[in-house]
């Protein structure tokens, strides 16, 4: 499949009053060979997808593999597609049933050495993969490399970069607690290992990077990068935002599954009650976020009913760092 390495002006010159990264300036170049694989999963995204795409595009190396995958957009997002085509390695729009589906669809197309999706109304900073891609040189038992975020409010503003830890394994007792090995956003993670998990699990709607990582986690050791390389975009239409019921499901799903992974003697399988006790205590952080009073408060009965029955039983309860 074609790969191309776009100049600036060599892209459709950008809409009236649009400046900065990745519209009049490009970022870094790089003449590393690998090849990146980079699935975009959209539906109605006509307010970012044209940022979201050239931030794809102008990552400055020459191999990348740029799928879109659209769901069959009514809002004009396919214009902006079909604008950048040239520069687009295969691209499809049609009815999905849903993200996953879209991501798996695309990485069916996929003959990377490295895999990620990238939604379309995220925007990769310049120079993200270079310095993923260099990372997995500095860290080769790496099964994913993941990346830090910056939030993009509705308003346009970024929240600052704060002093962040160095770059480090993910640590398995903080992901098993968690049910998260990791931020997928902005992250690569090896192709055949991808491939050999199955992709993402097409009944999750919310939480299927989670759960993809999760298994590779498993399998062998993640790192999370300092810098941070993506901005990640809040909006009211997010599903992270608008199906809390299903994310806080997919949750518990999550723990269940890696900790029914675990071999009978790892010595992290004593952390499932924990595991599950954090899960109710993010599920009500999460209703309470979205003011929903009584589901919050379920949650918190639920949470106070675990830990009592730990406090009786003479176990120690651990917290995620």
């Amino acid at each position: 499949m074609k790969t191309l390495s776009p100049s600036l002006e060599t892209l459709p010159p950008p809409p009236a009053g649009k400046t900065g990264w990745p519209w009049t300036e490009a970022g870094p170049s790089s003449e590393n060979s690998a090849r990146v694989s980079i699935v975009m999963p959209c539906y109605n995204a006509v307010t970012y997808i044209e940022e979201s795409i050239r931030s794809v595009l102008l990552q400055g190396l020459p191999n990348v593999e740029f799928i879109v995958i659209d769901g069959g957009s009514s809002d004009g997002s396919v214009d902006i597609i079909e604008k950048y085509a040239p520069w687009i390695t295969y691209w499809i729009s049609e009815p999905d049933k849903g993200q996953s589906d879209a991501i798996n669809k695309g990485l069916a197309k996929c003959t990377g050495d490295y895999f990620n999706w990238h939604n379309g109304d995220d925007v990769l900073l310049p120079g993200s993969l270079i310095e993923t891609l260099t990372a997995f040189e500095q860290y080769p038992d790496a099964l994913y490399i993941s990346r830090r975020r910056l939030y993009v409010h509705p308003d346009g503003r970024v929240d600052p970069k704060s002093d962040l830890p160095p770059s480090c394994l993910y640590d398995l007792r903080t992901a098993l607690l968690s049910g998260c090995p990791g931020p997928q956003p902005g992250s690569l993670m090896r192709m055949d290992q991808v491939k050999a998990a199955g992709g993402v699990d097409i009944n999750f709607v919310c939480c299927m990077d989670e759960e993809l990582m999760m298994k590779l986690r498993l399998q062998g050791p993640g790192y999370i990068l300092q810098n941070p390389g993506i901005l990640f975009r809040i909006h009211p239409e997010q599903q992270s935002t608008l199906l809390i019921k299903e994310r806080i499901a997919e949750k518990n799903l999550i723990i269940e599954s890696s900790f029914n992974a675990l071999p009978a003697d790892h010595p992290l399988k004593y952390l499932h009650p924990s595991a599950r006790i954090c899960a109710a205590q993010h599920a009500m952080r999460l209703c309470q976020k979205q003011q929903k009073k009584m589901n919050a408060f379920k949650w918190y009965l639920k949470s106070q009913w675990l830990i009592w029955r730990e406090q009786k039983a003479g176990r120690p309860i651990e917290w995620v760092d």
